[in-house]
């Protein structure tokens, strides 16, 4: 499949396997993902999302990922169905963000960003920062996107995420096996998160405690 970029925040979104098309575009291959990253930090301050495949060298760190990064998996923004005015930094943030990879902003994305943009909820109705699918408490960063899984078939699904905070990368972690019904072991091993296409993955920073559940 050709990687195309896409530069698009699907707005209200229905979780199922999959999504056929928008705007004339063929998603069949695109799934819902959400990972979760619990992190606290300071007022104003915000996390990002770095990854890519699993077990693959040659990853591009620097610079832009095109098609030529054999790391950078295409993705589409999803609308994150929280209160009005809540997501206006992630939004700005994410327009032209089309994939996860590990390196820096892409040539059309703000230049602030230092990855894939995270919003920070909870899972108190009675704050602003609540969203529907956070139900393991508050400090959670968010990303919830489409995910090209065909791309990730040699990999059962699998692929490898870690935090971005502050010009730094999120230390090493030694994932073992994750709790979930939608918990499965990756193919491979690795320094980073593992989480899977499709699915709800929950992590905590710097630790090895994963869940992995189905929408």
């Amino acid at each position: 499949m050709s990687r195309i970029a896409y530069s698009i925040i699907l707005c209200c979104a229905v979780a199922t396997a999959s999504f056929a098309s928008f705007n004339g575009t063929d998603y069949d291959d695109y799934q819902e993902t959400v990972i979760f990253l619990k992190k606290q930090v300071g007022l104003g301050q915000n996390v990002f999302i770095r990854g890519g495949f699993g077990n693959v060298s040659g990853c591009l760190t620097v610079g832009t990922p095109y098609d030529g990064d054999p790391c950078a998996i295409p993705i589409v923004h999803l609308d994150l169905d929280m209160a009005p005015g809540v997501t206006a930094l992630r939004d700005a943030l994410v327009d032209s963000d089309d994939f996860l990879s590990w390196s820096g902003p892409e040539p059309n994305q703000n230049q602030g960003a230092e990855g894939t943009p995270a919003q920070i909820t909870s899972s108190d109705q009675s704050q602003s920062l609540f969203q529907k699918l956070n139900k393991y408490g508050s400090d959670y960063w968010l990303v919830r996107v489409l995910m090209d899984c065909s791309e990730l078939a040699n990999y059962n699904g699998f692929f490898d995420v870690k935090g971005f905070y502050y010009g730094e990368l999120e230390e090493d972690v030694s994932q073992g096996q994750c709790t979930g019904d939608a918990a499965e072991t990756a193919p491979y091993t690795s320094g980073n998160h593992v989480a899977r296409c499709g699915y709800i993955n929950v992590f905590e920073w710097g630790s090895s405690n994963c869940r992995m559940e189905s929408f």
